[in-house]
């Protein structure tokens, strides 16, 4: 089924285009079943009906004829035909020359006897003939006006020159013939009763399509009358043929077909200006969607210029779009069902047959051979039982779905990775959840579910692209998500878990961070690690709930996915403190902080168009999007004790018109203004209501629209400004000029509708504190004169827009709103500037109620609500300080509007509870006593202190002496910059590098040796372009020294955006993914997964530094793509590594590893060659989780199916070594996985239930069991493999120890298998003596190790335990929870520990007072011998 809704993401958006459905699969379309009749479908459903479907071609416009079919008729001349009649004065009863009677012609020749007379028969359609007589019949007067001698013309076409048939005298006799009788004749004689004389043409041959009979001279050449009755032409009629005169009197028909090559659109028929702008009107009009290339169009009442009138080939003409199209047969690529056709008459090529005018004019009309429609049609599904298209399998092939069409433009995105659909590229289906037709599934719900085990199988052992699948597969188990439950969603569905998987695939040898950014936006990771609707604290208040974010994915992608619990050198080694102890890499804060940046995810609405369908149901396969309404809207701490922004640039340091310099951003939305990144504003696509519609003259117009060759705009779909837009005088006409910010853009001038742009503008963040703030207000100001949801706003940022009141005149309802479009928001100076143009002023209102529409166009039809306004009242910007932590929230203080109220919103009012960590000088925040004793601070009732806040910004470095490196740079500076290319030439000088390598330093004023604070010094960290500024803000507790850097956010207070939730996730991410210990993290853990449990400290640092690089070089080849975090690059030098390579390495018992269960199965399938048997013909391998501890889609948790630091008991161990997969070796597990091999090895994959095997395969099975070892005819797979000599047995075993322990296979082992195997190979049964061989083989350590086993040479003693333990034992119950587990809540101290602390106390700080479980909602446990004698467990 293909939709064309998928939602815009940030994945997917390069691919999005233009298209004119009706509502494009929006949520409760109604779609059509339609078929694509292109050339692969027509092959595809000619295969799979055996009809023969072909679009024909190779017809000409010119009309075609066959002599031999023509009729011998007595005149061939119609009489209807249109008469031109010259050389005649005056002449009546024209129409008598071919009315088939003896009425006479007559013509009045006086003055002009010396002039030749003529008549032209013009057929009324398009019908030829050949004439091979002439006959004339005489009047009833005067002999004397008989014509004497005749010239015969004709003419193929009406515009081409004529040609003389024949010419001579006439003869007439003298008899006269009777007026008014009807003349009956025949092609052979004339009518007997009458008289005539007839001139034999017999000799021509040619067709002509109409006639012209010149008299240059009558029987008297004296007399002025020229008289006679009829004109006959006998001769052959040819077959009237389908072919248009498009530009002939009444209502024609024409098709056109698109020129695709054509780079000109020449008028090669040289139509007259009033034709060619007539047909191009008409082609242009006619926008098919459901046929792409040919268009049919109709004219009805407009006219043709008369020179075009008789014109058969109209030739080429150009649309309004700039497409050319020529004119062609009225049936070109119709497509006919020819089958019984001879096959001599036409030539395929493909689903297109070559034919001639002859051969379709004699299957016309014929109903052995109907027409199905036109090449590349949509068509409609056809009720008709004869149609192919009404066929239940082809329409479950082929339908799609489709729109009626309309003018429009709406956005399209494909799924990440989606491709179209291609039923015949192999005899293997699968079914989705989406009923048949009459309701019923044609699979089980077990069936569906084990797709998904069916592809990852096949894919594993028949993929081309192996490195990458087993890539892949390392990787799912890094990012681990579960196996699915069947109270999950997707449980039932086999499509959203095989395209989470290839979000591996896809990334496997590229970023590893898109690859966590994909994973952060899945829906599966989601519901997995339970962030899906995640909500943050404020959000969940506003509901009436007290609940922090949930913190199970903050933990897990930091534990798991990037970064590890410890701080890693490059080695891998851990970084240890002065104590000697590791460092965490972080703490229970961060966790907290982290989880309020993973708030606000939620799933995309059912696809429209596809609502039948249960696998898109859930906006299973398509990104999450972030709902800013639930999103935690506050600063957030990151892993470097700063805060996660730093490093960005300001907001308000972005140049002037950022929107119009290099960088700014635009992505198109079609013709509906609705953005998709920014809030929406009511009524935003009112005629009535501004609009920031840019002109044609626009620079950013002519950017946006992006012309083609031919001129036409392509409008891509992701629009990056590569360099700042050069405006001259008259382009700052334009409204965009006038304004401090864009939303969205509407560009309509010369198209029938209008296509629009949002503007996204660069990541940029604020300072949570700052100076001179100004109240701003929202909604309408009633009679009580108090004002709602007021806040405090930066006046240098354009966050809001304006109520201008009358001078003086606060309290009156005179004032307007203005604006250059709906929505705009402007500065604080800006407001100002504005207000005072129209005669107003910027106030502080006491009643502001008048109706929107009477307020200006800009609240027209809308509401107060839609926007803040600014005030002229200054507000206070206070920090509110937690006691127990330092850790800070803020608080808006504006001052009392008139009526004495400050309803300030509740997020930053004084009891908010928004608090997040914050750096303080040495350590030192606000006492309680340090509350009470500084005048600027007082405690609030939930024991916080809240002081008025000064913000100091300074300069960091006054010269480049100052400054040792890059690296030194990077950590004094916090503050970003915009790129000094951005603003306007000139702006900034560059210095150059100031003599620190790496390094290009920028300035307003001055040189290397006196910076300022707007120097900007630009350098690449780790692939990643830096622009700092040379500033640092502090926030003061007013009236002391106590003092905190001033935090940055994303995100607005003011006006919330989803722009800004979807950049401060981006950082998140990254400040994980740049984190010191996130290569030698993945460099660990990928190097265990291909062969390494054990690698060497220097391996680690080799693999952790091709990754940061992101590059490896090895045998004069280079990986990667030179960026850093290139997954290409690390799994290069992994597998490439002498290390990896060395295979004297193989004797060291640390080196190498213990083969997963799942990979051995896969090794063994792909090296014996396993085949299988159609229609089966693919493995699932479900539910081996059970039976070998390891399967496709079945990891059990979050950590994979083994912990990556699980080393076994005893030797390893003991010698501090991990061997991670033998966690999985529990004996039932060897055993099965051991019986399954041997299994499949005698008997195939089998479907007997009473034997260990590999199983999971679809019902219905053709197959059944064998009992003779050997017999494979009742399997659906069996091994293949053949040893390439089988001459001896050591022939045998040197192959196979090849394929199945890599040659690994010790020499005591192989002659103890070579004498097993030796008697069976004696008796001739070779095929026997090889399965021995084979499963002898999978017994040895080698086969599930990749290092040479050490034989003891002692037998293994075989212990049992029957008696009671000797003496007391402690028992350790472990608690294992699925998934992640709030560990610091699950057990807590609670009375006194250690030298008689108070436990809770210590907990409680730890944990903050407002996340920790309440003293008096704890069960007490009392311990003895513990670190606590009293701990606690919460009540329920």
């Amino acid at each position: 089924v293909i939709c064309h809704n998928v939602h815009r993401a940030y994945d997917n958006e390069d691919g999005c285009q233009l298209s004119y459905l009706d509502t494009a699969c929006s949520p409760g379309a109604e779609p059509q079943e339609t078929i694509v009749l292109d050339r692969t479908n027509l092959e595809g459903i000619n295969a799979l009906t055996g009809r023969n479907l072909y679009a024909v071609t190779g017809l000409t416009i010119d009309e075609e004829f066959d002599v031999e079919e023509g009729e011998p008729v007595n005149n061939v001349l119609h009489m209807d035909s249109a008469l031109t009649i010259e050389g005649c004065n005056s002449w009546s009863r024209g129409s008598s020359t071919k009315d088939r009677n003896t009425e006479k012609f007559w013509c009045d020749r006086l003055g002009t006897q010396h002039l030749p007379s003529s008549i032209i028969f013009s057929p009324p359609r398009a019908q030829l003939s050949i004439v091979h007589k002439l006959r004339m019949y005489t009047s009833n007067t005067s002999p004397y006006s008989d014509p004497a001698s005749f010239i015969l013309e004709g003419r193929a076409k009406p515009d081409a020159e004529w040609e003389v048939i024949g010419s001579g005298d006439f003869d007439l006799p003298l008899d006269r013939n009777a007026r008014g009788l009807p003349i009956e004749s025949t092609y052979g004689s004339g009518d007997v009763n009458h008289t005539y004389t007839e001139v034999s043409l017999s000799n021509n041959t040619k067709v002509y399509w109409d006639y012209k009979l010149t008299i240059p001279s009558t029987r008297d050449p004296t007399k002025q009358n020229l008289q006679f009755a009829e004109v006959e032409l006998p001769g052959l009629l040819l077959p009237y043929f389908p072919i248009s005169h498009s530009c002939s009197a009444g209502t024609h028909s024409s098709r056109w077909k698109k020129e695709v090559d054509a780079e000109t659109c020449p008028n090669t028929a040289n139509l007259g200006e009033g034709t060619y702008k007539l047909f191009s009107d008409l082609i242009s009009d006619k926008r098919d969607i459901y046929n792409p290339t040919i268009r049919t169009v109709t004219r009805q009442f407009r006219e043709c210029d008369s020179i075009d009138m008789y014109k058969l080939d109209l030739g080429m003409v150009q649309a309004s779009d700039g497409t050319c199209w020529k004119h062609v047969h009225d049936l070109e690529h119709a497509i006919f069902d020819l089958a019984g056709a001879d096959l001599a008459n036409y030539n395929l090529t493909g689903s297109v047959a070559q034919v001639s005018n002859a051969f379709v004019d004699g299957i016309l009309n014929d109903p052995a051979h109907p027409i199905i429609g036109s090449l590349d049609d949509h068509s409609a599904i056809d009720s008709s039982s004869n149609s192919p298209l009404d066929q239940q399998d082809v329409q479950d092939a082929f339908m799609t779905l489709e729109f009626n069409p309309s003018r429009e433009a709406v956005l399209i995105c494909g799924s990440p990775g989606e491709v179209a659909t291609n039923p015949l590229a192999s005899d293997h289906s699968f079914d989705i959840t989406v009923p048949q037709k009459d309701g019923t599934r044609t699979m089980s719900i077990w069936e569906l579910s084990a797709q998904r085990h069916t592809v990852w199988a096949h894919m594993a052992m028949h993929a081309d692209d192996q490195l990458r699948q087993r890539q892949s597969w390392a990787l799912s188990q890094i990012i681990a998500v579960g196996l699915p439950g069947s109270g999950m969603v997707f449980y039932e569905a086999n499509e959203p878990y095989p395209a989470f998987y290839d979000q591996y695939v896809r990334n496997g040898f590229g970023s590893y961070r898109k690859l966590l950014k994909d994973m952060s936006f899945n829906l599966i990771m989601s519901e997995w690690l339970t962030f899906l609707s995640n909500k943050s604290l404020q959000s969940n208040i506003n509901n009436g709930l007290y609940s922090p974010p949930d913190e199970n994915y903050a933990r897990e992608i930091m534990q798991l996915f990037s970064i590890g619990l410890y701080k890693l050198n490059m080695d891998g080694s851990q970084v240890l403190d002065e104590n000697g102890e590791p460092i965490e890499t972080y703490t229970i804060d961060d966790i907290m902080s982290y989880a309020s940046a993973w708030t606000g995810f939620e799933k995309h609405d059912t696809r429209g168009g596809a609502s039948a369908s249960d696998r898109h149901s859930e906006g299973s396969v398509d990104p999450l999007y972030i709902d800013p309404e639930t999103r935690d809207q506050f600063p957030k701490s990151n892993l470097d004790g700063g805060f996660i922004g730093d490093q960005v640039v300001l907001c308000n340091d972005l140049p002037d018109k950022a929107f119009l310099r290099k960088g700014a951003v635009y992505k198109l939305l079609g013709s509906d203004p609705t953005p998709m990144m920014l809030s929406r504003d009511e009524a935003l696509d009112d005629p009535d209501r501004p609009q920031m519609e840019l002109l044609p003259s626009s620079p950013l117009f002519t950017r946006l629209c992006s012309q083609d060759s031919n001129g036409v705009c392509t409008f891509p779909a992701n629009v990056v400004l590569e360099d700042n837009l050069i405006y001259d005088e008259v382009a700052k006409l334009g409204r965009e000029y006038k304004v401090d910010t864009l939303r969205t853009v509407k560009m309509k001038a010369g198209m029938s509708h209008a296509i629009h742009y949002e503007y996204i503008r660069q990541p940029c963040v604020e300072h949570s504190f700052y100076s001179n703030g100004k109240k701003v207000t929202q909604g309408e100001v009633n009679k009580d004169a108090v004002q709602d949801n007021v806040m405090c706003a930066d006046p240098t940022l354009p966050v809001a827009t304006l109520m201008c009141l009358r001078p003086g005149s606060e309290q009156s309802t005179d004032g307007a709103v203005y604006c250059n479009y709906m929505g705009e928001r402007m500065t604080y100076d800006s407001a100002i500037e504005t207000c005072a143009a129209n005669g107003l002023e910027l106030g502080e209102p006491w009643l502001f109620r008048k109706p929107p529409f009477e307020s200006g166009p800009c609240v027209a039809k809308g509401s107060f609500q839609d926007f803040r306004s600014w005030t002229n009242s200054t507000c206070q910007v206070k920090a509110k300080v937690s006691f127990d932590a330092g850790k800070v929230a803020i608080v808006h203080s504006p001052p009392p509007d008139h009526g004495g109220m400050t309803n300030v919103e509740p997020s930053v009012s004084e009891a908010t509870l928004n608090f997040f960590q914050a750096p303080w000088k040495n350590g030192k925040f606000p006492s309680r006593n340090d509350c009470l004793s500084i005048a600027s601070c007082y405690v609030h009732d939930d024991e916080s202190c809240i002081c008025a806040a000064e913000v100091a910004v300074n300069e960091v470095f006054a010269s480049s002496v100052e400054i040792s490196s890059v690296a030194h740079l990077k950590t004094a500076l916090h503050i970003g910059a915009a790129n000094p290319l951005s603003f306007d030439d000139g702006y900034f000088t560059d210095l150059g590098s100031c003599g620190i390598e790496g390094l290009t330093v920028y300035s307003t004023a001055g040189d290397c040796t006196s910076f300022n604070r707007d120097t900007v010094f630009s350098f690449v960290w780790k692939s990643k372009p830096f622009f700092l500024k040379n500033i640092k803000s502090e926030v003061y507790v007013s009236g002391s020294d106590l003092v905190f850097r001033n935090p940055v956010q994303f995100n607005s207070l003011v006006q919330t955006e989803a722009r800004d939730m979807y950049h401060e996730t981006e950082e998140v991410i990254d400040s994980l993914f740049y984190h010191p210990s996130h290569p030698p993290f993945l460099a660990m853990r990928l190097a265990q997964r291909f062969g390494l449990s054990n690698a060497s400290p220097s391996l680690i640092e080799r693999v952790a530094t091709a990754y940061e690089s992101g590059t490896y070089e090895a045998n004069g080849f280079k990986f990667g793509s030179d960026e850093y975090g290139d997954l290409g690059a690390l799994i290069a030098a992994i597998l490439l590594d002498p290390e990896s390579r060395e295979v004297v390495l193989d004797t060291d018992q640390a080196h190498g590893q213990a083969k997963a269960p799942l990979d051995k199965v896969i090794s063994m399938f792909r090296s014996m060659g396993l085949k299988f048997e159609s229609p089966l013909a693919m493995p699932t391998l479900i539910d081996t989780f059970d039976s070998i501890g390891q399967g496709s889609f079945e990891t059990p948790s979050v950590f994979n199916f083994y912990l990556v630091e699980y080393g076994n008991p005893g030797a390893i161990q003991d010698a501090g070594l991990m061997s991670p997969e033998t966690s999985l070796y529990q004996s039932y597990r060897l055993l099965f996985l051991l019986d399954a091999m041997s299994t499949t090895v005698k008997f195939g994959i089998n479907d007997c239930p009473r034997v260990p095997r590999f199983e999971g395969w679809r019902v219905s099975s053709p197959f059944g069991c064998s009992t003779i070892e050997g017999n494979t005819d009742f399997s659906p797979a069996h091994f293949t493999y053949w040893p390439s000599s089988v001459a001896s047995v050591q022939d045998i075993l040197e192959d196979l120890s090849l394929l199945l322990t890599s040659g690994r296979i010790t020499a005591s082992n192989k002659a103890l298998i070579a004498s097993l195997v030796q008697p069976i190979f004696d008796t001739g049964d070779v095929p026997k003596a090889i399965r021995a061989a084979q499963q002898y083989i999978l017994t040895t350590p080698e086969a599930h190790t990749t290092g040479i086993s050490r034989n003891s040479e002692n037998e293994r003693q075989i212990t049992g335990y029957e008696s009671k333990p000797r003496g007391s034992y402690k028992a350790l119950v472990f608690l294992n929870f699925a998934g992640g587990v709030d560990s610091y809540n699950l057990l807590v101290p609670k009375g006194q520990c250690g030298s008689g602390d108070d436990g809770y106390a210590a907990y409680a700080a730890a944990r903050g007072y407002e996340h920790a479980v309440p003293l008096d909602g704890l069960t007490s446990i009392l311990a003895s011998d513990q670190v606590c004698k009293e701990f606690g467990v919460h009540s329920s």
